[in-house]
């Protein structure tokens, strides 16, 4: 529980739409058959008063008894309820959001933390169910005309003239190519998406290099137009370290002095906030990506931003 992160200590409970809308609405709108849920009453009282899911703002990760009832109900979508007072549910309002796995760390925790904010002086709440499925083009699409998906975060855009694609930002990678012939490094490519432990071995490396004899080769200024193209590169070419603007805060939080090597370049991805033309909640949409811009422009956060 340490890494749980302040800036998006996100409560993901079963409880949130049960006691706003009861027990049937809790089980449609989460993807639960209530033929699954074999329990009392007074069972599922004593189950929804567990947290069922923590969120490091990086991953969303179960708890024993949220993985049990996660692989009973067999659901791939979880509820998110940005709410430490699980009892203001006045004017509820409700959002539903597929981000791509690669985004998640970067994007969608502090989007929605953020807009809960911004929501919190109104006195309402915002509840947002999100999918973390691959990417599949086709499947998402049918979900934003049917409007059961509200919005996709992504660095692909929507091919289909009736999908609108929002570039809300670019996400900006730091570009080190390092040779320590001393460690006898051959291979070193991480992008630092989330998992703990490539996170802590980048963070040794770097202080390795730091502490040793080490040279740094210039890399030139990159702009790709997607994450595959990302992960080719980062494939393709030896001894690099990947760094996104979320990683490296990270890692200076942590201690680690990134001034003792040099920046060499960097690489530019689009972020898209895609939605359907005719979806209604257009404006919901529109309201929490400039929400977003106006808190990165307040605190003066070092990304490129673009009007949505």
């Amino acid at each position: 529980m340490k890494n749980i992160s302040n800036l998006s200590e996100l409560l993901i409970h079963f409880e949130a739409i049960y006691r706003y809308d009861g027990l049937r609405a809790a089980a449609l709108k989460t993807g639960i058959p209530l033929c699954r849920l074999s329990r009392s009453l007074n069972d599922l009282e004593t189950i929804v008063k567990k947290k069922l899911f923590y969120s490091d703002k990086n991953e969303f990760k179960p708890t024993r008894e949220g993985g049990r009832l996660y692989h009973e109900v067999d659901t791939n979508s979880m509820l998110i309820n940005l709410s430490h007072q699980l009892n203001e549910y006045m004017n509820h309002e409700s959002i539903k959001a597929c981000v791509l796995p690669q985004i998640k760390m970067n994007l969608s925790g502090e989007i929605i933390s953020n807009y809960y904010d911004y929501r919190k002086d109104s006195g309402r709440v915002l509840s947002v169910t999100i999918t973390s499925e691959y990417f599949n083009e086709r499947e998402m699409y049918s979900q934003l005309r049917a409007c059961d998906l509200d919005i996709v975060l992504s660095y692909y855009k929507f091919d289909s003239i009736a999908v609108e694609n929002k570039q809300l930002y670019i996400d900006e990678y730091s570009f080190y190519q390092i040779n320590n012939d001393n460690n006898k490094i051959e291979y070193l490519a991480m992008l630092g998406l989330g998992n703990t432990s490539n996170d802590n071995f980048i963070v040794d490396f770097i202080d390795q290099c730091c502490d040793s004899e080490c040279t740094v080769k210039s890399l030139p200024r990159l702009i790709l137009p997607d994450i595959d193209s990302l992960l080719k590169v980062a494939k393709e070419l030896p001894l690099i370290v990947l760094l996104n603007k979320a990683s490296i805060r990270k890692f200076v939080n942590s201690g680690v002095d990134l001034k003792k090597i040099d920046k060499i370049g960097t690489l530019e991805l689009p972020v898209y906030i895609s939605y359907h033309k005719m979806n209604p909640k257009k404006k919901m949409i529109n309201m929490v990506s400039e929400t977003y811009l106006n808190l990165l422009k307040e605190e003066d956060v070092d990304l490129e931003c673009l009007p949505v």
